[in-house]
């Protein structure tokens, strides 16, 4: 009997981690998801912006994701912002180095009806009195499909909004954590 008991509890412990595990988004392997490290140690968290970026790339774009960066870092219960360098404990610089907008599928006649919208930003993130680096030239990448003429409707403003709520979203994850989901559902931003 305490053989059969030792199996059942083996059984009931390896489920659910085998049901994990194939739920990860996309299929992918556990080392290609669940990568990297925590980024920044206990007790460290107040982050100055020093810089962000965004050489060729339209006002909107920079000012969304500005807007949107500080609020993400703003609401998060890991770090926090401040708007002074000496009073913080790391200072972050983004970089936007790409953003384009292109379209990817047409009606019979050839007009567009769905767009692809596509950022990628590089962060730079060190403590702010040793200048370590803890972060160095880090891609960190979002995309989002949208029409302006199927249904779900979404304008290209609320695109954009969607698109650099989501580049901040993982900015911030991967301050804390040190990687991201690509593969994350972005419905919970479709709530705000």
């Amino acid at each position: 009997m305490t053989n059969y008991k030792h199996i059942l509890l083996k059984s009931l412990l390896i489920f659910p981690l085998l049901i994990s595990i194939s739920c990860l988004p996309g299929g992918e392997p556990v080392n290609q998801v669940l990568k990297g490290n925590r980024v920044i140690p206990d007790g460290v968290s107040r982050i100055y912006i020093d810089e962000i970026s965004a050489p060729n790339i339209s006002g909107n774009v920079t000012d969304s994701f500005k807007n949107s960066l500080r609020r993400q870092i703003n609401s998060s219960d890991k770090i926090s912002l401040t708007d002074s360098r000496p009073d913080s404990d790391m200072t972050l610089r983004v970089l936007i180095d790409e953003f384009y907008l292109e379209p990817v599928k047409f009606n019979p006649s050839g007009v567009v009806i769905e767009k692809k919208m596509r950022i990628v930003a590089y962060i730079y993130l060190k403590y702010t009195k040793t200048e370590e680096e803890c972060l160095n030239d880090k891609k960190v990448e979002s995309e989002v499909v949208y029409s302006e003429v199927n249904i779900p409707i979404m304008t290209e403003y609320k695109a954009l909004t969607l698109l650099t709520d989501l580049l901040s979203d993982r900015i911030a994850s991967v301050i804390t954590t040190g990687w991201y989901l690509k593969n994350r559902k972005i419905s919970f931003l479709l709530n705000k």
